[in-house]
């Protein structure tokens, strides 16, 4: 899988057109899986991201938390991503400030953690006809839109 360096806060921002900031704190977090035995942020698993020194799976999808607000009234702000090649798409968000907003998540991870992803996706049709010869598989003919020979 590719992978790059991403800033969830200037992505999301741009992504959603509101500002979002580390003003009063945050973090991001891979999404790996679902514990529905609680239901509270700690339902969804997954690594926490370290600010500035972890690079991003494109395709992957993660949660970002903004606190903003005044330091006297936080507001807390989720948004469900999915890191993309050139930018982000939001799946889901949370502005509610609700003890159960991590209930409202579970569909859209179970949805996005069920699509299978092909392995060979990752390898260009060259690649894969490279791989093939090794291997002693002879290809012949050509496949429609792609330019790479088959049997």
């Amino acid at each position: 899988m590719a992978t790059r360096p991403c800033n969830p806060s200037s992505e999301l921002s741009a992504a959603t057109g509101d500002e979002v900031t580390r003003y009063n704190g945050g973090w991001t977090k891979s999404v790996t899986g679902l514990d529905k035995s609680v239901a509270n942020g700690y339902s969804i698993k997954g690594d926490f991201m370290r600010k500035g020194t972890d690079i991003y799976t494109v395709g992957g999808v993660y949660l970002d938390c903004d606190i903003g607000g005044s330091r006297k009234n936080l507001r807390r702000d989720f948004r469900l991503f999915r890191v993309l090649e050139d930018g982000v798409d939001v799946l889901a968000d949370d502005t509610s400030g609700s003890r159960d907003w991590a209930v409202g998540f579970w569909d859209a991870i179970e949805e996005e953690l069920s699509v299978e992803v092909n392995p060979l996706a990752a390898f260009s049709d060259a690649e894969l006809v490279a791989e093939l010869g090794r291997r002693g598989i002879e290809i012949s003919g050509v496949v429609a839109n792609s330019g790479v020979s088959a049997v």
